[in-house]
């Protein structure tokens, strides 16, 4: 984060600034410092994450790494800085007077560009010098850690010998995979039958794989089997030399020395050990892609068949590859569960013999475990040391991850897949523990708070919005399993979440109040559902705030936030928006909908870097609404819809207020058209600048609204709105215009709707360039 912040930087102030002309001339100097700092940022930060993943735990590393955190959130914080003077000048450009109420002379002379500029400088230069500071003592710290580390052992090896003799559950599974693999039938990849096996850490692949690769049907079958542990630490001369090695095993073909460099030498060694032979190679734990160029020798040898078992949790490592039947593992039903859980735990006892109460706890800790067999050895191992219902009541209440520090523990496996992930992703990761285990958040609210804190980046081609991005991110740790996903809510499993809690390092915490853990100094992003010790909590760091409560904003400082980027208030006692919001720069998602409030200050638009603000149905809105030119989300109403905005003639709701706020994203609904009386006053909403709507609701109302409700006026009022061609689906809702639809974009696709179909029943002719190409459905 810390590297990516410090590139945007930097490119900012390459830039010709409009403030002064000396701003160049005195940045200069200090921009190739910056730049040459950055690049030790970038080496520092890949060898902390590295030496993070080979130890969670040790105690200087996460010093380290918090080290380079808190300096990203100080860089972030600088250019969070000056994208806000930035939007400041350009609203000031589009109003040309100044922003806000009548305040005193004083308080606007505070924001002259000459000083900002300043004040920036010496941001900046301070900054250099902490760089410069830091790099020797990372430096000297990076290399007692990697002197201690540098032997990098995978302690989750596995191996085709089952740790367990039976398999539970798998009936289905174990019955298909063994036909498959005993299969005849025309290969899709060369001469090579590839069978996945794919599931989320800890579910029974490798088991599965195991059961197939020692079944006596498949012994029979094969005259060659090999089992190639792949690890996320791919290393092809590694596992090309296993697999010769294993090959020559009672091979009649001459030795050759192991110890040899040669890679083309061990893949000769490969071919001429599969001459005309069947052959079943296991590639366990798969990460990337990268596997299949094991597979370059296969393909040239002249075999009679071979199948190929792949175990992995990503589906993207088949990416180029056809494959016949996949095997997506899934959760063990309940009954299988409990008997797996009674074989770990009792083994040859009969559960029958212990008390209904410890039989009942049991039963819970199944279900927190939710079906995971990984989870279910490691917790297993707990409750079988000592068999009384004291113990499996703290196992029970106790945080999963300080259970056990066994390497095959179901948080290890799973903080594989979270090492795995890019940075961006790992972050979107952990800010999901900031919600209770099981929390239901609709996946655009998390989106949006996402790109809130900074973690969504751009593509660099400008094809796809933020949200187009971080919905990719959302589906990508959906497809990991990492977070689970209903219609359109997310959740969050508790094994997941205390591992989102604890690779957080203290960042991220849910706080219940004086029932709840004890706040972090550490803390980032906080939840707080309950009373809470204003003293307990360092504000001035947070980065995301989420209040539920009654009267819970007395309890808190809010004039201190002043690097939080996130605020929301669940308090429907809360009658007054706080004044101090107003003063919060640098917040980008502001959510107090579920308040009581009925008007916002004038001084809510001079937060210029909101992009989602949503508040409850209100008397009226501030005049200079439109000067929250960054905004792509709000939303006012009870309706559960996104940009929905009201037309009237009074209390701030022109549709002028829209002009500027161009930055609009995918749904706008526009209501009250009827209080527009012509063409040119429809102008001022500016919908022809607004590229990234995509969904576009158009409803006239009141029919006793007076000029507003004739057809000639609606027409007038249709052809001024003048949508941008990008629009992808229009609804109309109570038009009475009877000539024709105006000719509404050009070089679109546009599906036209009407939700009260009997509306534009006299509409007999729809005007269109040839190159349009629209669906349209009228009835």
């Amino acid at each position: 984060m810390a590297s990516a912040s410090l590139d945007r930087l930097i490119t900012f102030l390459s830039r010709d600034h409009p403030s002064s002309s000396s701003w160049e001339a005195s940045t200069k100097a200090k921009l190739q410092q910056l730049e040459y700092a950055n690049q030790k940022l970038k080496t520092m930060q890949t060898e902390a994450k590295s030496l993070l993943k080979i130890d969670m735990q040790n105690k200087r590393v996460i010093d380290l790494h918090k080290k380079l955190k808190d300096f990203g959130y100080e860089i972030q914080d600088l250019e969070s800085f000056m994208e806000y003077m930035e939007l400041q000048r350009k609203v000031k450009e589009i109003n040309q007077d100044e922003v806000g109420t009548s305040q005193s002379r004083e308080k606007r002379r505070r924001l002259s560009p000459s000083e900002e500029d300043n004040k920036m400088v010496n941001m900046i230069s301070r900054l250099i010098k902490q760089i410069n500071m830091m790099d020797s003592d990372m430096k000297d710290l990076l290399n007692r850690i990697s002197g201690k580390n540098h032997l990098i052992q995978n302690k989750r090896m596995t191996t085709s010998s089952p740790n367990e003799k039976k398999i539970y559950g798998r009936y289905y599974e174990t019955k298909k995979l063994i036909r498959v693999l005993k299969l005849e039938k025309p290969n899709i990849n060369g001469n090579i039958s590839i069978v996945p096996i794919l599931g989320m850490g800890g579910i029974g692949k490798t088991r599965l794989a195991q059961f197939a690769f020692n079944n006596p049907e498949i012994e029979n079958y094969f005259d060659k089997k090999v089992w190639v542990f792949v690890s996320d630490h791919f290393d092809l001369f590694r596992i090309t030399k296993e697999i010769a090695e294993s090959l020559s095993i009672d091979d009649a073909t001459p030795k050759f020395p192991y110890d040899t460099t040669s890679l083309d030498l061990l893949e000769s060694k490969i071919k001429s050990c599969l001459r005309e032979k069947t052959f079943l190679l296991v590639l366990d734990d798969v990460w990337s892609d990268e596997w299949q160029r094991i597979l370059d020798p296969l393909k040239l040898a002249k075999l009679k068949s071979i199948k190929v078992i792949v175990t992995g949790r990503n589906p993207t490592v088949l990416a180029g590859l056809e494959t016949g039947d996949r095997f997506l593992l899934d959760r063990l039903y309940f009954n299988d569960y409990r008997s797996f859980f009674i074989d770990c735990v009792f083994g040859n006892e009969n559960p029958d013999n212990y008390s209904s109460a410890l039989q009942s706890i049991g039963e819970q800790i199944m279900e927190k475990l939710n079906g995971s067999p990984l989870a279910l050895k490691t917790v297993g191992r707990l409750l079988k040391r000592n068999l009384t219902e004291e113990n499996w009541k703290h196992v029970l209440d106790s945080d999963l991850w300080e259970i056990g520090s066994d390497a095959n523990d179901i948080m290890p496996t799973l903080a594989l897949s979270y090492h795995h992930l890019p940075e961006h992703l790992q972050m979107c990761f952990a800010f999901c523990s900031v919600f209770p285990e099981y929390y239901e958040i609709h996946k655009h609210e998390l989106i949006g708070m996402w790109i809130a804190q900074g973690y969504v980046l751009e593509d660099g081609t400008n094809s796809k919005t933020l949200e187009d991005i971080g919905e990719e991110y959302f589906k990508e740790l959906n497809q990991l399993s990492l977070i689970e996903v209903g219609e359109d809510l997310c959740i969050m499993h508790d094994l997941l979440h205390d591992l989102a809690e604890s690779v957080s390092h203290g960042e991220v915490c849910y706080y219940e109040g004086k029932k709840g853990k004890r706040i972090s100094r550490n803390v980032r992003h906080l939840c707080v559902c309950g009373p809470v010790d204003p003293e307990s909590v360092q504000f001035s760091s947070l980065r995301t705030l989420v209040l539920y409560g009654d009267d819970i904003c007395s309890q808190v400082d809010l004039k201190a936030l002043n690097r939080i980027r996130v605020l929301t208030v669940i308090d429907k006692n809360m009658q007054e928006f706080p004044e101090a919001v107003t003063h919060l720069k640098h917040l980008r998602y502001l959510d107090f909908s579920k308040s009581s409030i009925k008007r916002v200050p004038e001084s809510l638009c001079r937060l210029y870097q909101l992009r989602v603000l949503r508040l409850p149905k209100l008397d009226a809105l501030p005049s200079l609404f439109h000067s929250l030119i960054n905004l792509q989300t709000f939303w006012f109403f009870p309706e559960d819809v996104d940009n929905l905005y009201q037309v009237r003639r009074e209390g701030g709701y022109t549709i002028a207020q829209l002009r500027n706020m161009n930055e609009l994203t995918r749904r706008l609904k526009i209501r009250g058209l009827e209080n527009i009386e012509n063409r040119e006053e429809a102008m001022k909403a500016n919908l022809k600048e607004k590229g990234l709507i995509k969904y576009l609701t158009l409803c006239w109302e009141d029919s006793s609204v007076g000029a507003g409700f004739t057809d000639v006026v609606q027409e007038e009022v249709f052809e001024g709105l003048q949508p941008h061609h990008n629009l992808k689906h229009l609804e109309i809702q109570g038009y009475i215009g009877s000539k024709s639809l105006p000719k509404l974009a050009r070089d679109n696709t546009c599906c036209i709707t009407d939700a009260k179909k009997d509306k534009i029943k006299e509409l007999y002719k729809l005007v269109m360039s040839s190159s349009i190409n629209w669906d349209v459905t009228l009835s």
